[in-house]
């Protein structure tokens, strides 16, 4: 384990375009080495409070990163005020001053993740819109920490990997089709919501957002780094994960739930995107 103790510039605000490549490529080795070590807290779709707030005029002692994927936040980090919208990404250093609010009537659910510090010392607050691309090796993550699988360390640290090398890359990104606007964003994932049985197709989507087939695609693509239908099929697991956990349900009668034709299919899907059927996967979320 490298030794802790980052000494972190206060008051620094910076954008990952400030931060020279020689940073990047040292947190990735660090991640990979030693990442499974280094998460102290991991939280999934966490649902806040309307009224939720947090002051830490000293930090944290961790890095803390949150994902928010609904509602909205803003506040004061480092000096400097930021705004978070569904799909922004904020990572905070350790000993980095911070205040946070929800705003707007919606409650915010986020990925809220700390890393105990050490390895490179030159951190600085990050803010990245548009961040929808990490929600997937968020869900792994979550998925991963909350089993006893096999090869569990490994995939954490390779997931974590996944994780910041897909934010440096959002963060060097440019050109192309814009992403998608949030209202269309949340318009998406509510229909989801509301219609994951009926199996919706991609042509579905786009009618949601008014949009052709194949413009939507492409803006999808550049708005969540992944294809409509491979979308769909992270969001029946999601749900998926959600009921066996938290019911008794037999497999079979969630699948039906989620408008799988048979079972194989979804224990197929479901094992594609969490690395386990789903009956290892209920067995490794309970005592």
């Amino acid at each position: 384990m490298p030794p802790t103790g980052a000494g972190l510039a206060p008051n620094r605000c910076a954008t990952l375009n400030d931060v020279a490549d020689g940073f990047e490529q040292r947190w990735l080795a660090d991640m990979e080495r030693y990442g499974d070590r280094r998460i102290t807290e991991l939280y999934g779709h966490d649902r806040l409070s309307s009224t939720w707030a947090v002051a830490l005029p000293h930090g944290l002692p961790e890095h803390l990163v949150y994902l928010l994927v609904a509602g909205a936040a803003e506040g004061v980090v480092a000096g400097r005020p930021v705004t978070l919208r569904a799909g922004t990404l904020l990572w905070v250093p350790p000993r980095t001053p911070f205040r946070l609010h929800a705003t707007g009537r919606r409650q915010p659910r986020l990925y809220r993740c700390r890393l105990a510090p050490g390895g490179p010392d030159d951190a600085a607050v990050r803010v990245i819109d548009d961040a929808w691309a990490l929600r997937e090796p968020m869900d792994a993550l979550v998925t991963e920490l909350g089993g006893r699988l096999a090869h569990r360390a490994t995939r954490i640290r390779s997931l974590l990997v996944v994780l910041f090398s897909g934010a440096f890359r959002l963060s060097t990104t440019s050109g192309g089709l814009p992403p998608l606007p949030a209202s269309d964003r949340r318009r998406l994932e509510e229909y989801a919501d509301r219609h994951l049985a009926d199996r919706p197709t991609v042509g579905d989507l786009a009618a949601v957002v008014g949009l052709s087939p194949d413009y939507f695609t492409r803006r999808f693509r550049a708005t969540f780094g992944t294809a409509p239908r491979h979308w769909l099929v992270r969001q029946r697991v999601r749900r998926a994960m959600l009921l066996l956990e938290e019911t008794d349900e037999p497999v079979g009668t969630v699948a039906a739930r989620l408008g799988y034709p048979d079972v194989v299919l979804f224990s197929r899907q479901f094992a594609a995107t969490t690395g386990a059927s789903p009956r290892a996967w209920r067995r490794g979320r309970r005592p």
